[in-house]
């Protein structure tokens, strides 16, 4: 049906969110796909009807999380770096989607671009929804706060979205979870992102092993993403070549 009312890929992927929607019963359809925040403009462009909602989070605390659930076919553990210093590349991942996340949604405006700290949501639930509610021009109702109720579980074992958990300050906690040698080449590389963000640094100096290492990663890093961009390049000279 979305293909037979569309004429372009613009309308083809509305009407495909729109048809999600309607099959649920809802008014609108929403897509939290995190590699997206990369390329906020080209979305704006694509669907400049569509809200952006920006969830940042201490990258320390995304960092310990990230240790646990990414691997070689998923996540940041795709990088060949992974094996080898799987921390300093939770660094850069993290400053390499937070960083134009935020410049290009500063760009599209208030109207289409809301900011918000995890932190603060999980700490004052209701005063962050209710602001959030505004911004998407949808009333607030108190069930966004009783998603739990009735689904909470207590098994040990599972993860805080598994056990239907309501908001939790602390689950992660960087300053007693991560050994100090984590925190310092975190810091190293994402340190300044960090700072401007308004987190605080748990290490005030680097030392030269750290530096040193941090300098390696980033090298290894920078090239990897311009090897990256180059192979696009050739993949998109080459299609448009078979046209």
């Amino acid at each position: 049906q979305a293909a037979a009312r569309s004429t372009t890929y613009r309308e083809f992927v509305a009407a495909l969110y729109g048809e999600y929607a309607s099959l649920r019963g809802k008014p609108f359809s929403g897509e939290k796909t995190p590699d997206y925040v990369r390329r906020l403009r080209l979305l704006h462009a694509l669907f400049p009807w569509a809200k952006v909602v920006h969830i940042v989070r201490d990258g320390r605390d995304v960092c310990l999380s990230t240790l646990e659930w990414a691997r070689e076919d998923k996540g940041p553990g795709k990088f060949d770096l992974w094996d080898e210093e799987p921390v300093a590349v939770c660094a850069l991942w993290w400053s390499w989607q937070v960083s134009p996340g935020m410049r290009e949604g500063t760009a599209l405006g208030p109207s289409h671009y809301h900011e918000l700290r995890y932190e603060e949501l999980v700490a004052k639930p209701e005063e962050t929804l209710r602001s959030l509610a505004a911004f998407l021009e949808l009333p607030f109702a108190p069930q966004m706060l009783s998603y739990h109720e009735g689904k909470t579980r207590s098994d040990p074992g599972l993860s805080a979205k598994k056990a239907w958990l309501p908001p939790t300050p602390g689950l992660r906690d960087w300053r007693t979870q991560m050994t100090e040698r984590d925190q310092e080449l975190f810091e190293a590389l994402a340190g300044d992102l960090l700072a401007d963000l308004g987190y605080e640094r748990g290490r005030r100096e680097t030392s030269n092993a750290i530096a040193s290492t941090a300098e390696l990663c980033r090298q290894w890093w920078d090239c990897e993403m311009s090897r990256r961009q180059a192979k696009l390049a050739s993949a998109m000279d080459s299609s448009m070549d078979r046209e």
